[in-house]
């Protein structure tokens, strides 16, 4: 695999940027396009996720390895443990998977398991515009005198409903809402910015080595060796899948 190349070129048909995530990274993430960008924000919420890089290296495959493929994104967990991500609309996927099952083992050499994420894990109802609110808040900054009364007000690692934290710590939700966007505190369950919705106070755990990605996401690494069948009309063709799991753990297969 050949180191990352840079690509951020302007085309007519793409939307490329950046998304600046001082906080987790120096670097921006570079994206080629708004399901790309939805993705890279939905890491940004993701407890354990401590670096993401896009474009991270050139993949060489074939029986000549006279074909080259680029992941869209390497995201790495606090852990230390690495997965690489291909970001795609789902009815384009099966178009792709000779290719995916042919890197396959390519990734499997260097410990790297393979994820398909499409707009039906990304585009669930109403979070990309909640996440993308919860991080337009975590781009402000709060005094240190706040962010020792929210400490304060998490006596225990019980969680807390977010209506129960303006009232315990005396703030307003714009500051819940940076402490969320910067994942000083995560949700408890599903993401929500309903008074009722339970958080944790991420700040105060001692170790993150075990926080696996949401179940929210529900993907799971690519699996070349598992059909189904669909039928078209009157053809029938077998495709590739990805094999869904209920949380998207990266334990090997």
């Amino acid at each position: 695999m050949k180191p990352k190349r840079k690509v951020v070129t302007r085309s007519p048909h793409r939307t490329v940027g950046l998304v600046a995530c001082t906080w987790l990274q120096p670097e921006p993430v570079e994206y080629e396009s708004q399901l790309e960008r939805r993705f890279v924000q939905r890491m940004l919420l993701t407890p354990g996720v401590s670096r993401i890089v896009d474009q991270p290296f050139k993949i060489a495959y074939g029986d000549n390895c006279e074909k080259s493929y680029t992941p869209d994104f390497l995201i790495t967990l606090s852990s230390g443990q690495k997965f690489v991500v291909e970001v795609k609309p789902e009815k384009f996927v099966a178009k792709f998977a000779d290719m995916f099952d042919q890197i396959i083992p390519i990734l499997r050499e260097k410990d790297l398991p393979f994820l398909v994420v499409t707009d039906q894990m990304i585009d669930v109802g109403d979070l990309p515009e909640t996440i993308e609110l919860l991080l337009r808040y975590a781009r402000s900054s709060v005094s240190s005198e706040i962010f020792d009364r929210v400490k304060k007000s998490f006596n225990t690692s019980e969680p807390q409903s977010i209506s129960q934290l303006v009232r315990s710590a005396e703030v307003n939700l714009a500051v819940v809402f940076h402490f969320l966007g910067r994942r000083l505190l995560t949700f408890l369950n599903d993401i929500s910015l309903s008074p009722d919705t339970l958080i944790n106070p991420y700040f105060l755990k001692e170790d993150h080595e075990n926080v696996c990605i949401p179940s929210w996401l529900n993907a799971a690494a690519w699996n070349p060796d598992a059909r189904i069948h669909q039928a078209t009309g009157a053809e029938s063709s077998a495709v590739r899948r990805y094999d869904h799991a209920p949380k998207l753990h990266m334990a090997h297969r």
